[in-house]
């Protein structure tokens, strides 16, 4: 039922619309008008003979014509604009107002017989009121900026903006006139040499990014905002090292200007991350292959609610599967993932969530059974590496065994497509968690090859911003200024950002055959203490404050990872993945049945707890690998930790060490 609306009557409605207006606006924009009439038949006829005969008639009228023009003027909306922050839009709007106005008081000399003055005169009048009218508002406008100009320069920072494109011009613009940004700027920089020397918004293109330095330094800036959309890794980095010195900590939009007009002055900026310094530029995804793969397939996702299987259900959510299958041990992962996909009211959409282990086989028999998977994305794996150290033969059976159940499954059900996320520490592995992520590329290829359907694995490092990774346990120690410890100066890691790398699962999945090993390219190598020296400057402390202490690299452990194993890696269609076809994660001499017997006799071993259990381990890796540089059969083996940068990075408690991918 519908709420009744008591009627306004007209006497209200004029009421609140003469209130709106501003009484000292109407009282200038009266006199204007009055002495643009004057003017007007004095332009017109002169100050002679004919302007006296004219004169009583303009007289007898004004009072009408002046209402008529308010009266106009106001039905057109005109005293609806705020005077100091009128625009081109808004005078645009005057002049056609004032035009309209032109019109009805001629037009009313006509109808109301109200005397003749030349016709000319009412055209003269009406450019005299669009000057006044808009003179008075610019004035107005003029003065508010000044004021804010003067207040910005007395109490603003001193900024440098970087990009004089359109975000920077808005950008200027806005710091300009809102006081609340605090923001001074003393001009652009930009790497275009036809804007060097020009004024862009009122203020000067000072030179290019390769003069920062000297512009800091002369113009004693103490803020800089790269105003650049979507700008590169490089970019960033060029300008943070650049503002280093000076100790000025850049900023970068946030969004685009269309945006900024519904955001409040905080939300225009942000610091730069670690992420936006590691970031490189992303080559182009084929969104077309990937389409194929994954509309309209029923999907599953093992580990959905960790770092990477998070990220890889929201993508493959975004490509309209008719089923998303959620699996994740943790009830808390999977709830959060499962709420974020879900629609409030959509009970019965495409996601279900599945509570279980991948080590559940009856369990995985059943979802197998009850909705047939076409494609099967595996992620879940025990990754921390002091964990896996510690307890090896949970993590073989959780890693290995749990890959194998799905694989059989797989192969029993005839899935189509099962692509194991893994890593680079299945190169050359020194630790258990690497060896069992190896273990399992062996199963997988093995399973590609015999079934000659799309089984594969995709191989890639360290992402950025995982769970348990390296920068929240630097992050922490910064804040309590504790000694940050890292093995050696030289230690290089290849990073990725979690979005970037489960693109490019999802396209090397999309390029694979049957048993291929994708490899995703993951730039260049980046230095551990380069890393933590930025993330210090990035939260505002010192070296000094937060000391940095070399331990020593520790046996076996590499100062630089492998993402490549025989050699045979070849380009794909994106530049970003080579592709070992058919794999090389196991001899050909090795079939499935002797790889099966193997494993069964290792699953034993672990549910036994018996250590014959790494030695098996160690036998089966090696004819691919060569000699394992770590003795996985002894019990000292496990304090090596496995090639991970919070096994690289040490902190203080190494129980609280984690793993980055």
């Amino acid at each position: 039922m519908g709420i009744a609306m008591k009627p306004m009557s007209l006497f209200t409605i004029v009421r609140k619309a003469v209130l709106r207006i501003k009484i000292q606006h109407i009282v200038t924009d009266t006199v204007i008008i009055f002495a643009a009439f004057y003017a007007a038949l004095a332009v017109r006829v002169g100050l002679g003979a004919d302007f006296q005969v004219f004169l009583p008639t303009l007289h007898h009228n004004i009072l009408i014509f002046v209402g008529l023009r308010i009266l106009t003027l106001h039905l057109m909306g005109l005293y609806d604009i705020i005077w100091r922050y009128i625009s081109v839009r808004d005078v645009i709007h005057l002049s056609t107002s004032v035009l309209v106005s032109v019109i009805a008081v001629a037009s009313s000399t006509f109808f109301l017989d109200l005397g003749r003055l030349p016709r000319s005169v009412f055209i003269i009048d009406g450019l005299f009121v669009l000057l006044g009218l808009a003179g008075v508002r610019l004035a107005r406008r003029y003065w508010f900026d000044l004021s804010t100009k003067r207040a910005i320069h007395r109490d603003g920072r001193r900024v440098l903006i970087y990009g004089a494109g359109q975000n920077g011009r808005t950008l200027a613009s806005r710091f300009s006139t809102d006081f609340n940004l605090r923001a001074n700027v003393v001009g652009f920089v930009d790497d275009d040499s036809n804007k060097i020397g020009r004024m862009v918004a009122g203020n000067k293109v000072l030179g290019s990014s390769a003069d920062i330095p000297d512009i800091l330094k002369r113009y004693e800036v103490q803020d800089l905002v790269i105003a650049i959309s979507n700008p590169s890794g490089e970019t960033i980095r060029d300008v943070y090292q650049a503002c280093q010195a000076f100790r000025v900590r850049p900023k970068i939009i946030s969004g685009s200007a269309q945006q900024w007009a519904v955001k409040s002055p905080l939300e225009i900026l942000r610091d730069v991350q670690l992420s936006d310094l590691l970031s490189r530029q992303v080559k182009n995804i084929d969104q077309s292959t990937v389409k194929k793969l994954l509309t309209g397939k029923r999907v599953l996702v093992t580990g959905a609610g960790g770092s990477i299987g998070s990220e890889l259900s929201r993508q493959i959510y975004s490509f309209a599967p008719s089923r998303l299958l959620l699996l994740d041990h943790s009830e808390y992962n999977l709830y959060q993932i499962d709420q974020e996909l879900r629609s409030a009211t959509d009970e019965l959409g495409p996601v279900t969530p599945l509570l279980m282990n991948v080590r559940d086989k009856k369990a995985l028999a059943n979802v197998f059974r009850d909705h047939a998977p076409e494609i099967v994305i595996h992620a879940a794996a025990y990754k921390h590496v002091h964990l896996v150290e510690k307890n090896p033969f949970l993590s073989i059976l959780n890693n290995v065994l749990g890959t194998h159940e799905l694989v059989e499954l797989c192969k029993a059900h005839n899935v189509e497509t099962f692509v194991l996320v893994s890593t680079d520490k299945a190169v050359n592995p020194i630790g258990l968690m690497g060896a069992t992520k190896r273990l399992c590329e062996m199963i997988v290829t093995l399973a590609g090859r015999e079934t000659n359907r799309r089984y594969c694995a995709v191989r890639f490092g360290n992402v950025l911003g995982s769970s348990g990774s390296l920068i929240p346990l630097v992050k922490e120690q910064i804040l309590k200024r504790e000694p940050i410890t890292i093995t050696d100066p030289e230690m290089r890691r290849y990073f990725m950002l979690i979005p970037e790398a489960v693109s490019l699962v999802l396209q090397a999945s999309a390029l694979s055959a049957p048993g291929d090993i994708a490899v995703l390219k993951m730039g260049e190598l980046v230095k551990i203490v380069d890393l933590v020296h930025n993330l210090i400057t990035l939260m505002g402390k010192t070296v000094e404050e937060v000391p940095i202490i070399f331990t020593g690299k520790r046996p076996g452990e590499k100062l630089f990872e492998e993402l490549y194993l025989s050699g045979r890696e070849v380009d794909t269609s994106n530049p970003d993945i080579l592709m070992v076809p058919r794999g090389d994660a196991l001899p050909e001499e090795l079939n499935s049945q002797e790889l099966n017997r193997e494993l069964q006799l290792l699953f034993k071993e672990c549910e036994d707890e018996n250590r014959n259990a790494l030695a098996r381990v160690r036998h089966l890796i090696e004819p691919v690998t060569g000699p394992v540089s770590v003795e996985l059969s002894s019990q000292e083996s496990s304090e090596v930790e496995d090639e991970t940068l919070t096994g690289i990075v040490g902190v203080a408690d190494r129980s609280h060490r984690g793993n980055l991918h």
